[in-house]
């Protein structure tokens, strides 16, 4: 409950502050350490805005597949060993928008406070360690999937706007395996409609 509240707290702080921004920049939401860019990827999750994930991942951003989902159908989708940003960013815009069209009816994602850890001084890349993460897509009342303990890690870079450091996803690596993970919860939305 802490974690949601600082995140709710951190956005509209930052949204305030952003309002005087006329260049047309998306600077508020450039994390200034790896854990808050995690904070903003799981809020872009959390309340399905796909503008908030934009800004948390590098554009050469690639999500790498458990090893046992590789090759597995999911929603008439074969799942391939890695997605690069397009492909992560219309599997997210397809599951926040079934959200509001009744296709999913819930989606809830917890990312552990404090694990990701921190790059040591002067880093411009960083990958965390593994951490487990909470993370629910319902598809209806009963059906969906819910992985409690997702075994994933996360690898960062760190860029500069002119005016300070800011960090961005670059990769993220999911060892789960089993029957539910978060890479199938991904191909399933992204087999509504495919590129």
């Amino acid at each position: 409950m802490v974690r949601l509240s600082l995140y709710s707290v951190l956005s509209a702080v930052l949204l305030l502050s952003a309002c005087g921004d006329t260049t047309g920049s998306d600077t508020h939401w450039n994390a200034t350490e790896p854990d808050m860019c995690v904070l903003y990827f799981e809020g872009s999750f959390n309340d399905r805005k796909i503008e908030i994930l934009e800004t948390q991942i590098a554009p050469g951003f690639v999500f790498h597949f458990a090893q046992s989902d590789i090759g597995e159908t999911v929603n008439g989708y074969t799942i391939p060993s890695a997605w690069d940003y397009d492909h992560i960013f219309r599997a997210a815009s397809n599951m926040f928008r079934a959200y509001g069209e009744g296709g999913a009816y819930f989606i809830r994602m917890i990312i552990s406070e404090g694990h990701i850890g921190f790059p040591p001084e002067g880093a411009g890349t960083y990958t965390s360690p593994e951490d487990e993460i909470y993370f629910t897509a319902k598809t209806s009342e009963t059906g969906g999937y819910e992985i409690e303990n997702a075994i994933v890690n996360f690898s960062f870079v760190k860029g500069n706007n002119g005016t300070y450091d800011y960090w961005r996803l670059t990769d993220w690596y999911e060892f789960t395996s089993g029957e539910a993970s978060i890479g199938k919860a991904l191909a399933h939305f992204y087999g509504v409609n495919p590129l």
